[in-house]
C-alpha cells in the first residue's frame, strides 16, 4: 500500500523532470507494472464498449453501426475503446489526447488480448464483426503496433480537442471512458462546445466520469470522498501533477453538459453509502451541494445535441 501523500509528491517531482511522460511510462512499466493487461482485462474493457457505447446507439438511435463515425476523448495506453468500436462495425475512430501515450509494446498487446479475449468467449462477444476479427488477429500476429490503427479506421492525434478540425455534424459519437475528472475545470466547457459542433443532430454522446478520489485505489487507508476535505487552494499542492483530478461533482458535471450544448437522455450513478462520507470533513466549499450530490461516486450518462 503506498501512502497517497507519497504517489503525489512522486508525481510532483517527475512532472518537472525532463521527458516526464517517458519517466511515467517506464516507472508503470517497470516498477507498477500497471501498463500491462492480461485477456481477463482486455474482456471486461470490451464489455465496457459493448453494454455502454454500442449499446447506447442501438437502445436511443436503432442505426446500423455501419454509418457511425466516432470520436474519442482519452485515448490513453490501451486503445480498446477504438478498437472494440471498430471491431463492432464502427465506420470510424477519431482518438484524441494532449499526450502522447501510446506506444507500439502496448498497442500491439492490447490488439493480441483483445483477440484472445474474443475468440476465448465468442457467444459473450457475439456482437463483433466475424471479418474485423480476423484482421486485428493478423494485425496482432505481426506486432502491427500503432502504424496498424490507421489501417483498420482508427486516427489517433495527440492535441486539444477543442480544436478537433473536424467539419460541422461530421460525428454520430462521442465517447469517454473515466476522462472527464481529470480535466481541468476551465476547458471542459469548451470541450462539450466542440463535440456539439461536429456532431450530427441525431448523435450521441456516451461517457463515464469517476467522482472518487482516485489516491484511493492504492491507498487503502483512504475513502473514496478524501479529496472533499480539502479546499482547491490546498488541493493545487496536495493533488498530482500527472493525474489531475478537477473535483467537480455529479450536479456540476451535469450542468457543464446543459451550459454547453447537450441534454441527458440516459443517467445511471452509482451513490456511496452516507457513513463513508460521514467519515469526511467535507471542506465548507463543497457544503453549497446537497448531500446526496456528493455522495455520486461514478455516473454512466448519454446525451443528445440540445439543438437536435
Amino acid at each position: 500500500m503506498t501512502d497517497w501523500r507519497v504517489k503525489s509528491a512522486v508525481h510532483g517531482v517527475i512532472s518537472v523532470l525532463p521527458r516526464s511522460q517517458e519517466l511515467n511510462y517506464l516507472l508503470q512499466r517497470k516498477v507498477t507494472h500497471s501498463v500491462d493487461i492480461d485477456r481477463a482485462r482486455a474482456a471486461q474493457r470490451l464489455a465496457v464498449v459493448r453494454d455502454r457505447h454500442v449499446s447506447a446507439v442501438r437502445r436511443h438511435r436503432q442505426r446500423g453501426l455501419e454509418e457511425v463515425h466516432v470520436v474519442e476523448l482519452g485515448t490513453g495506453w490501451h486503445p480498446f475503446v477504438p478498437l472494440g468500436l471498430y471491431l463492432y462495425g464502427c465506420a470510424s475512430v477519431t482518438t484524441f489526447d494532449i499526450d502522447s501515450l501510446l506506444r507500439d509494446r502496448e498497442v500491439s498487446q492490447t490488439m493480441r488480448t483483445a483477440v484472445e479475449a474474443v475468440r476465448a468467449d465468442p457467444d459473450e462477444f457475439a456482437g463483433i464483426v466475424p471479418e474485423r476479427l480476423e484482421r486485428l488477429a493478423a494485425m496482432a500476429e505481426r506486432s502491427a503496433g500503432v502504424g496498424g490503427l490507421a489501417e483498420l479506421g482508427i486516427t489517433a492525434t495527440v492535441g486539444d480537442a477543442r480544436t478537433s478540425g473536424l467539419p460541422d455534424g461530421s460525428v454520430q459519437l462521442v465517447v469517454s471512458n473515466n476522462v472527464m475528472e481529470h480535466v481541468a475545470r476551465p476547458l471542459i466547457a469548451g470541450l462539450y462546445r466542440e463535440f456539439a459542433r461536429i456532431s450530427a443532430p441525431d448523435a450521441l454522446l456516451s461517457q463515464r466520469i469517476d467522482m472518487r478520489d482516485h489516491f484511493a485505489r492504492a491507498d487503502r487507508s483512504i475513502g473514496p470522498y478524501n479529496y472533499l476535505q480539502y479546499s482547491d487552494r490546498a488541493w493545487k499542492v496536495l493533488g498530482s501533477r500527472m493525474e489531475h483530478q478537477n473535483r467537480l461533482r455529479y450536479p456540476q458535471h451535469l450542468q457543464l453538459l446543459a451550459d454547453n450544448g447537450w441534454t441527458v437522455i440516459d443517467d445511471q450513478p452509482t451513490f456511496g453509502s452516507p457513513e463513508a462520507l460521514e467519515a469526511v470533513e467535507v471542506h465548507p466549499e463543497f457544503l453549497h451541494l446537497d448531500r446526496d450530490d456528493l455522495r455520486v461516486l461514478d455516473t454512466w450518462l448519454v446525451a443528445e445535441p440540445t439543438s437536435r
